[in-house]
């Protein structure tokens, strides 16, 4: 036999065919191609498996309820009395000699007080109609500059929190362990959210309402097979196939979830959003922000930029090891 010629792809000197070689390469591209999708798959299948679907505690709607019930007798109320001084500071404006026995010169009226409540369970109702449904999200601070907000419970998370977004941590006697929690929202939280004490997310959320447009974000430690994923950064923001039980007794119509990798390079957090509405704009701010996660050891710094975020305070768990970063921003899906 002779030698195979120079270039010949086979034994025996045959070269591929031009057209044969096409279909192999583009066969190869379509095997690398369904790999890569079933790969997602699983990764999106995991992630849904990671993000909780909590129960509704029992009496909860219950509850919920009658405190909108309440909270609309109370703005009735608040209605009824304010329109009562009005009629009557009419009244004196254009009838003066009726309320004061004679004519006389006509005093300027006294403004109307207005009327405002802050509801125990974290809604707000401003006494204009707004219960936490009827308003849009207010803006936390007017300089318009990012800054940095820190969880010391989360192993010394830190976040650049957005223009118009606001930051809590979970409760003081919750502030380690599977229990920790970090909200970020950009509407307003409640002040003084109840004890984590349970797994329950329903427990211990800091809104009981969104607003239009609002979002709710969640950090959470980690547990079973998701903190054996080798991680670096922010995996993609995934879109669940339906709200959990949390999200959709506070309004949420959207939830994605996310996994966020620790020090270790391994997923250490699950990342939970609940959408009040459908807002690709909030999605890719959320992203920005997780994105941007540093793991900082040391003294907790307060917030600077004057901002209204409630982060941690006080000493808490440190990790060990280098400080970690986040990979930059990507789309959401």
């Amino acid at each position: 036999m002779g030698e195979p010629r120079p270039g010949s792809d086979r034994p025996g000197g045959r070269a591929l065919d031009p057209d044969r070689q096409d279909r192999q390469d583009r066969q190869d591209q379509q095997d690398q191609q369904s790999q890569q999708e079933q790969q997602e798959l699983e990764l999106r299948v995991l992630l849904e498996r990671a993000v909780p679907r909590l129960p509704d505690p029992e009496g909860r709607l219950a509850g919920v309820r009658e405190r909108v019930v309440l909270a609309r007798r109370r703005r009735r109320t608040a209605g009824a009395a304010a329109a009562t001084v009005t009629a009557l500071v009419l009244a004196g404006v254009l009838l003066p000699g009726v309320l004061r026995g004679g004519s006389g010169p006509v005093l300027p009226a006294a403004p109307v007080p207005s009327v405002s409540h802050h509801d125990d369970d974290g809604g707000r109702d401003d006494g204009d109609g707004r219960d936490g449904r009827g308003a849009t999200p207010e803006p936390s601070r007017s300089d318009g500059q990012d800054e940095r907000v820190r969880f010391p419970q989360l192993g010394g998370l830190s976040l650049r929190l957005l223009p118009g977004w606001r930051a809590q941590k979970s409760p003081e006697d919750a502030v380690s362990g599977p229990y920790a929690h970090a909200f970020l929202a950009n509407q307003p939280l409640a002040d003084h959210p109840p004890a984590c004490d349970t797994k329950e997310l329903t427990e211990c959320g800091p809104i009981v309402s969104l607003l239009p447009g609002g979002a709710l974000v969640s950090i959470a430690p980690a547990s079973g097979d998701a903190r054996s994923i080798e991680l670096q950064g922010l995996s993609e923001l995934s879109l669940a196939g339906s709200p959990s039980s949390f999200c959709r007794n506070i309004g949420g119509t959207k939830e994605y979830g996310a996994l966020l990798a620790g020090p270790s390079n391994r997923a250490e957090f699950t990342v939970s959003l609940c959408l009040g509405g459908d807002s690709p704009v909030v999605v890719e701010d959320v992203h920005t922000m997780i994105a941007s996660a540093d793991f900082v050891t040391g003294p907790d710094e307060p917030p600077t930029n004057g901002s209204t975020a409630t982060a941690a305070t006080g000493s808490g768990p440190t990790h060990s090891g280098p400080t970690f970063s986040a990979t930059p921003p990507r789309n959401a899906k």
